[in-house]
């Protein structure tokens, strides 16, 4: 088999258009027609997946793999490199009371941390810890696990930063002058504002590298490698998650009577939605279905509007519409009114009988995701008030599960 052969091959297993048929939202009442045309051509182009794989040797799947983890080192120096930049630069050029470059006086308490937050400690592991790990890993790929399981509250340094990169973006606009002038003085080509994005970016993008060595160590048949690897992308997965949702809790609107400081978010996604109403119900007739951002909590479940729609400069953000406390929440599956399988969510609160939504997900997927997500809710609240109930007789059903 050729090199250019090889090289179309692999660009072929590494399309992502096979997936595209399960992202496709509910529209109208032919969607099931379509559900069924996506799957068939899902399945299709499956199977001439797997057909070209079995004419590749573990060998080449090997050689890819090996490709994907170099990928990921080399990567890794460079973003160590621009870190450097940063901690031995600026930070340097900063805390150096000759130069001839002049703080304004703004920068001179507090607010310069707000610029860096901790860079210094994220550039510090890298360097000495993770970096090393990871060129460790060319010969055992398991050493990459074990750092990250020692390591894993180190990952949620990127949590503090992102939460504060806003504060600094801002602070970094107001003096751009006087960044540039020490920009200048270390012959830099990048701007301070490109070099603190780097964090940002990269934390989102060790899922998808390790998700590429992943895929050909399985295709290669490295399976002991490849339960390591699933370990670490399920560790590497948990900070970008959290970074996502806190970002995602601060474009929504009008929702802070709703949401307890304590409550963590579970999961939360678009949803095209119907408002039960007693009313419509007896008349067995149903308004007109709307896209709702959907978000589960701990303790409530919320309702937001759209405003605005998503795009490469723009987000959008979500307005309050409704919400349903956890505690006071009934879920069911339904199939009513001629519409495709949806959770039907409602209140059980005799004040807010009419509060309540048909929740149709995009696929079946997201529809079990979201049933089995709130399901476990409301089963870890029930136990929760069991124990408040029976705290003795909890204690000695423990024991006896234990024995």
């Amino acid at each position: 088999m050729s090199r250019t052969t090889l090289r179309k091959l692999k660009h072929f297993l590494s399309m992502d258009n096979i997936s595209k048929f399960n992202n496709r939202r509910f529209e109208n009442s032919d969607e099931s027609t379509q559900s069924d045309s996506s799957e068939d051509e899902n399945t299709t182009s499956q199977n001439q997946t797997c057909r070209i794989e079995a004419k590749i040797s573990p060998e080449t799947f090997k050689r890819w793999r090996d490709n994907a983890l170099n990928e990921l080192i080399n990567s890794e120096e460079s973003y160590v490199e621009y870190l450097g930049m940063i901690v031995n630069g600026y930070l340097v050029e900063i805390e150096n009371q000759n130069s001839e470059i002049k703080k304004p006086e703004e920068l001179k308490g507090d607010q310069m941390k707000l610029v860096f937050k901790n860079i210094d400690q994220i550039y510090e592991w890298h360097k000495n810890t993770f970096f090393k790990a990871l060129q460790n890993s060319l010969e055992n790929l398991c050493e990459l696990e074990n750092v990250l399981k020692l390591c894993n509250q180190k990952l949620h340094m990127y949590v503090a930063y992102c939460r504060n990169k806003h504060i600094s973006e801002h602070i970094v606009k107001r003096h751009e002058e006087y960044f540039n002038k020490i920009r200048q003085k270390l012959n830099h080509k990048l701007l301070l504002s490109d070099l603190l994005i780097m964090p940002v970016q990269r934390i989102m993008k060790y899922e998808l590298l390790i998700k590429d060595i992943l895929k050909h160590t399985k295709r290669a048949g490295l399976e002991d490698e490849a339960i390591s690897l699933e370990k670490c992308l399920e560790i590497i997965k948990i900070v970008p998650k959290e970074i996502n949702n806190m970002m995602i809790l601060k474009r929504m609107a009008n929702c802070e009577g709703f949401i307890q400081k304590t409550d963590k978010i579970i999961m939360h996604g678009t949803l095209c939605c119907i408002e039960f109403n007693q009313r419509y119900h007896r008349a067995r007739t149903l308004q007109k279905p709307k896209d709702l951002k959907v978000f589960l909590f701990q303790q409530v479940i919320i309702f937001c509007d759209i405003i605005g729609k998503n795009s490469r400069f723009i987000e959008p953000t979500y307005n309050y519409k409704s919400h349903i406390q956890v505690n006071k929440l009934s879920i069911e599956e339904s199939e009513n009114f001629g519409l495709k399988k949806n959770l039907l969510l409602k209140s059980t609160d005799p004040k807010r009988s009419n509060v309540g939504f048909f929740c149709i997900s995009p696929t079946k997927e997201k529809h079990q995701e979201w049933f089995n997500a709130i399901n476990n809710q409301l089963e870890s609240l029930n136990k929760f008030c069991d124990v408040l109930g029976n705290p003795l007789g909890f204690g000695k059903n423990e024991k006896r599960k234990s024995c």
